[in-house]
């Protein structure tokens, strides 16, 4: 060691607390209900209802489509169309327009979990969008697929099936 002792201990240990990451597990979305519980007496339990992901996360969806349904009253009377009214309900509620240090800042643009919840409601609305785009397809094409197609789509299915089954197996 050609720092010595000390230097080598100083970065180890700021190493170790350089990569120290502080995480709630196991992640709880939902509240207890909107009223607190005199049951619990303690304060971590009985916190309030908008302070979990998901009852905040339905609160900014409120929030938005008022302001976006309020903003479409108006301009549709001027013959703009929907898009314009979502366009400027983003603007207004955006991180740009939004002072800092104000409630309002707080409560759209938070740094925690709801990040993961709003990328989970948008796979799977994207997964729902797909899916109605596939209801409207012709089902005749169906019967006119190739020998080919029908092949690799099954292989693909049953395949994916054979290795999770062998991965995720219970020995």
């Amino acid at each position: 060691m050609e720092f010595g002792d000390d230097k080598m201990l100083y970065l180890r240990d700021t190493w170790k607390e350089s990569n120290m990451i502080c995480d709630v597990t196991p992640l709880n979305p939902s509240s207890n209900g909107v009223w607190p519980s005199p049951n619990f007496t303690d304060p971590n339990i009985n916190i309030h209802f908008w302070d979990h992901a998901f009852p905040h996360l339905q609160l900014i969806f409120l929030v938005i489509s008022f302001l976006w349904q309020f903003l479409h009253f108006f301009l549709r009377r001027l013959g703009m169309i929907r898009f314009t009214s979502h366009m400027l309900t983003g603007v207004l509620l955006s991180k740009s327009f939004i002072n800092e240090n104000t409630a309002a800042r707080r409560f759209f643009a938070s740094e925690d979990y709801k990040e993961i919840v709003f990328s989970l409601v948008s796979a799977c609305s994207y997964m729902m969008f797909w899916f109605l785009m596939g209801v409207k397809m012709d089902m005749g094409l169906i019967r006119t697929s190739g020998r080919k197609a029908i092949t690799i789509g099954l292989s693909s299915v049953l395949l994916s099936i054979l290795v999770c089954s062998v991965i995720f197996s219970e020995t």
